[in-house]
């Protein structure tokens, strides 16, 4: 008898090694993916702190920030009213979205003074 593997074994052992790799390169795309989306959530929170800060600290102007300080960073601004029972409430809403993964786009408010 022939000690050694046939052709089809080796073919069956060079599937089932493709599939694993294929898995494990997978995975390791998608925690890559979520570690750069934690990133941009984090580094969205220093950018709304800073805007916050300037928005209560600033010097009056309409602008809390300036456009070139973020520049990695799309950033809108608006106003938008609710009503609560007989108060109405006017509310400034920041919107920041990276602008290489704009689908991670962040929104807040603060009330309007």
């Amino acid at each position: 008898m022939k000690e050694g593997f046939t052709f089809l074994e080796v073919l069956i052992a060079l599937a089932v090694a493709a599939i694993l790799v294929t898995v494990a390169c997978t995975a390791l795309v998608t925690a890559l993916r979520a570690e750069q989306g934690a990133g941009h959530l984090r580094e969205a929170g220093l950018l709304i702190g800073s805007i916050q800060a300037e928005t209560w600290l600033g010097d009056g102007d309409d602008t809390p920030y300036p456009a070139e300080a973020f520049p990695n960073w799309e950033i809108t601004a608006s106003t938008e009213d609710t009503l609560t029972g007989d108060e109405q409430i006017e509310w400034e809403v920041w919107t920041l979205a990276p602008r290489d993964r704009p689908s991670l786009r962040t929104s807040f408010a603060m009330r309007a003074e």
